[in-house]
């Protein structure tokens, strides 16, 4: 029994030495083997842990591996998705001077045209099968469309003369570069996986190496960083080298809060200066006072300071132009510019809109037709959202005689809203924005024929219409067709329109009624026209000047203050020794001069009281320029704004002169 008992105890070791004597306790035979022989079982265990071990390792490894592969194919993607917005955007974008990229006729632009195609609908395709084998053979021929449309989409920008580049061909480039990194990236992780699942891409979606999760959360973030990624790619193209896309500087502001007046505050000196380059040849350079602020042209662009600090608060500007013209409308909230290219070629001429108060471009196109006829005369309404400049045939037939139109524009959208044509026998001369938002125009007729044929005296009638912009309808017209009168004059203020001419007694005046074209009241007497010419209204009176040569550049000069109701001179104010250049609204009850002193060559701003019928202050503003010489000096009036500027040009040539324009701002 106890033999029995110790074979059983001792089975384990059964394979063990036997012992030396039968007769051994159980104690001995069972301690024996820990004590002489090395532990066998221990080792057994530790073999088949370390096996174990490494194929964890091992395991671990090739599950970073795949997470890897799946996140840097997922971020593949997003990047071609990225690539394939720009080029989607790029095609719609400007490419060369305004014009797009479809529908261009070149064999260069068909070939980029189809290239791009190609590379998107490949793109689609790729994404939308399931089979990894198509999708590597769809994305391995797009590489070539891809490079192309890059390759050629740069080459557009370099040879495009730098203002007429669009930001089209730059951000093609950039798209067809992500879309071959996308591409590229993909194919490469597709070889990877293969190597890491020999045996099909099946065990890579169903059963991975035990981390599906991970490997689905590492496809969610990869696919959206990588769109995200291209897509700031592309922005940051843009940003980084504007100069590529564009020649234009410009910048944007708030809103300022401005008062209704000008500043009463016009005595003593000027608060604030501004000096720049004006354009060459001496064309007139204008500063308004607007809601949005004082609007200052530059030589090629605008500019906006505060009135009341003259600090700058936006600019446009585009150095390959010259400014020909500009006019604000809208009620002030627009300001147009006419831009004449300095380069060669059509088309180039370029008009745009900017907000007064902001600097955002509200629209812009290449219009060599507007630029040209804004550049001979542009006017418009103070609140009016239009303007109007002449429109004649380029082209007319040789048997007919030329005609002109007045083409009104609308503000907001920069196309023709309305158009006035001239009357049978008529040819426009004139054409103001005249006031309740009428446009005023005036015509010469020809001649009357006389019983036996002949033309009557005077030798030709003058017309003044007022035309209604909603229906683009004459809604009066002055003289009648029984009257004859020659010469005419048109000075439009806020509740009347005055209109001067030559009548057989000699130089007359008249004021209608804006709305009614009715005559309000009439000077016959030539004497009495003083002041009448170049006037403005402050409230219900109509203030102008009247100077009188000496014959040796000097005179005196006086300012008369008018009744807008029955046109009777209320007062006559005299003036320094000079000559008055310009009347403007300094602020209720008050009007302000600019006056030029020759025998000093100073030009001096005087304020004057209106109810009292004096002079409140008087300030030297200017000096001589030295060598050069005033060749303007104007008075710009507004909300919170008061402004005289003076164009000073260098040099006795006109066309070699170089022009400055200092504003001076109270």
């Amino acid at each position: 029994m106890a033999r029995d008992k110790v074979e059983d105890t001792d089975h384990p070791a059964a394979d063990s030495e036997p012992t030396e004597a039968a007769g051994t306790p159980a104690k001995a035979k069972q301690t024996a083997p820990a004590k002489d022989k090395p532990d066998g079982g221990a080792a057994a265990g530790r073999g088949t842990s370390g096996t174990a071990t490494a194929a964890a390792r091992h395991r671990t490894v090739m599950q970073r591996r795949h997470v890897r592969i799946a996140l840097a194919m997922t971020a593949a993607v997003g990047v071609e998705i990225a690539g394939a917005a720009g080029l989607v955007a790029a095609s719609l974008l400007s490419w060369q001077w305004g014009e797009a990229l479809w529908g261009q006729s070149e064999m260069v632009w068909v070939v980029l045209q189809a290239a791009l195609a190609l590379v998107l609908l490949a793109l689609v395709a790729a994404w939308l099968v399931r089979s990894e084998q198509l999708r590597a053979r769809l994305r391995v021929p797009l590489l070539v469309p891809a490079g192309a449309v890059a390759v050629v989409s740069l080459a557009l920008l370099w040879q495009t003369e730098p203002a007429g580049r669009g930001p089209g061909p730059l951000v093609a480039t950039v798209g067809a570069v992500l879309v071959l990194a996308g591409a590229t990236t993909w194919l490469i992780g597709l070889r990877q996986l293969q190597a890491l699942f020999p045996f099909g891409l099946g065990d890579a979606r169903s059963r991975g190496f035990g981390n599906l999760p991970t490997v689905r959360r590492a496809q969610f973030v990869g696919g959206p960083a990588g769109a995200v990624g291209g897509a700031a790619l592309v922005a940051g193209a843009l940003l980084v080298t504007p100069g590529w896309v564009t020649t234009v500087d410009s910048s944007t502001a708030d809103r300022l809060a401005l008062g209704e007046h000008p500043s009463a505050e016009t005595a003593g000196e000027p608060a604030w200066t501004v000096e720049l380059a004006a354009a060459q040849e001496g064309r007139p350079t204008q500063v308004w006072g607007t809601p949005g602020g004082l609007i200052i042209e530059e030589e090629s662009g605008v500019r906006a300071v505060d009135p009341r600090t003259g600090e700058d608060r936006w600019h446009w500007r585009d150095d390959t132009y010259q400014r020909v013209a500009g006019v604000v409308t809208g009620g002030g909230d627009t300001v147009v510019l006419a831009l004449e290219y300095d380069g060669g070629g059509t088309g180039r001429d370029r008009v745009i809109a900017l907000d007064t108060g902001t600097g955002e471009l509200q629209w812009d196109r290449f219009d060599d037709e507007l630029v040209a006829a804004m550049s001979n005369i542009v006017v418009a309404h103070e609140t009016g959202d239009w303007f109007v400049v002449p429109d004649q045939p380029s082209s007319p037939a040789v048997e007919e005689e030329s005609s002109l139109s007045l083409v009104a524009i609308d503000a907001e959208s920069g196309e023709e809203s309305w158009r006035v044509e001239e009357d049978e026998g008529c040819g426009f001369i004139a054409a103001t924005g005249g006031t309740a938002g009428l446009l005023v125009s005036t015509q010469q007729c020809a001649p009357l024929p006389g019983d036996n044929g002949e033309a009557v005296e005077p030798a030709g009638s003058c017309l003044v219409t007022g035309t209604d912009p909603e229906t683009a309808e004459a809604r009066w017209s002055w003289p009648d067709a029984e009257t004859v009168v020659a010469d005419c004059q048109v000075a439009a203020a806020e509740e009347v329109v005055v209109v001067t001419y030559q009548a057989d007694d000699g130089r007359e005046g008249v004021a209608l009624d804006p709305i009614t074209g009715e005559v309000r009241w009439q000077i016959e007497d030539e004497a009495e026209l003083d002041g009448i010419r170049n006037h403005v209204q402050i409230g219900e009176e109509l203030i102008g000047t009247e100077w009188q040569d000496d014959g040796a550049g000097g005179g005196a000069g006086e300012l008369i203050i008018r009744s807008a109701q029955d046109g009777e001179v209320r007062e006559r104010v005299e003036l320094p020794e000079g000559q008055p250049i310009e009347v403007a609204a300094a602020a209720p009850g008050t009007a302000a001069v600019a006056h030029y002193r020759p025998e000093t060559a100073e030009v001096v701003l005087l304020t004057v009281d209106l109810a009292e019928a004096e002079i409140s202050s008087e300030a030297v503003v200017t000096g001589s320029p030295g060598d050069g010489q005033f060749r303007q000096v104007t008075l710009s009036s507004g909300p919170a704004a008061l402004a005289l500027s003076t164009l000073v040009g260098i040099g006795t040539e006109v066309e070699s002169a170089t022009y400055h324009l200092h504003v001076y701002g109270w």
